[in-house]
């Protein structure tokens, strides 16, 4: 969000701090919504803001159909796969939300489906953006692919993007709140209490506001963020991902796994691992060389 709207402060005059105070005041009152159901909503005008995205970035590579033939795909670099991994494991790893959505959904036996479909779509989106970016860009492609359009294909991508980060950050919160609540309700009883009104309203009011001011302490703090989503997908995003659902699939139906089931998850187990550790070393180094 802050990456996405450099240029935006640069013109405007604003110290990035400020921009910061104003971001976190503008997705306040989405993480006061207090149903999932509400945020359903504003996940689908998301959902339609990225289609937007993809749309934008497809005319704009076809429109530069003329330099696909100049561009030469250069070979990957070792050093920063793993980030680039970290990266992109951090980008699925939504599993934290998945059982209060499925408790939530009016069919939740389709939630499996559902949730193939989801990770089906956006990997298709995010193999779209990488490869049409570079088709029109070439290896002067940048980390934000906005910054190397021309207007009015940046700022309708800006625009869209922005519109789909304001809409999309209560979702994730949502667990967390529930998950704070949930601890909170032993020390402060009263304020899981329906039929206390004022002093409930209060309490949700205050948690909700403490964990945005935590997002805009973790925003003014880390100016290099998508290291820190490496840093973070390599160790926790790993483990929930992919470490965790094998050992817990050994571990409840050993008895019943052939050899070859048995092979896959220690395979998986010790393939993400090495993955992770070598992602945390990367993602350190750069985070520590500035």
């Amino acid at each position: 969000l802050l990456s996405l709207s450099v240029s935006c402060v640069h013109r405007a005059g604003f110290h990035m701090h400020v921009w910061i105070a104003i971001c976190a005041f503008v997705v306040l009152p989405t993480v006061l919504l207090p149903r999932l159901s509400q945020l359903g909503w504003l996940s689908l005008l998301g959902i339609v803001t990225i289609f937007g995205v993809v749309i934008t970035i497809l005319a704009n590579s076809i429109s530069r159909y003329s330099d696909w033939h100049s561009v030469k795909f250069k070979t990957p670099s070792v050093q920063h796969f793993p980030i680039a991994l970290g990266i992109i494991i951090f980008g699925y790893a939504a599993h934290g939300q998945f059982p209060s959505m499925q408790i939530r959904m009016a069919k939740p036996m389709r939630f499996g489906v559902a949730l193939n479909v989801a990770f089906l779509v956006v990997a298709c989106l995010d193999v779209s953006l990488a490869l049409l970016g570079y088709l029109a860009y070439g290896n002067d492609t940048k980390d934000i692919l906005s910054q190397n359009m021309s207007q009015p294909w940046s700022s309708i991508v800006d625009v869209l993007l922005l519109i789909n980060l304001f809409v999309s950050y209560a979702l994730p919160m949502f667990p967390v709140s529930a998950l704070m609540d949930s601890f909170l309700r032993h020390f402060f009883p009263l304020c899981g209490n329906g039929d206390a009104g004022g002093l409930r309203l209060f309490y949700f009011v205050t948690t909700r506001t403490f964990l945005v001011g935590l997002t805009l302490l973790v925003a003014v703090s880390v100016p290099n963020f998508h290291l820190l989503m490496s840093f973070i997908g390599s160790i926790t995003c790993v483990i929930l991902v992919f470490v965790f659902p094998c050992v817990f699939h050994l571990v409840l139906h050993h008895r019943r796994l052939n050899f070859f089931g048995i092979f896959l998850d220690v395979v998986l187990v010790l393939i993400s691992t090495s993955a992770g550790v070598s992602g945390i070393y990367a993602s350190y180094i750069e985070l520590m060389s500035g």
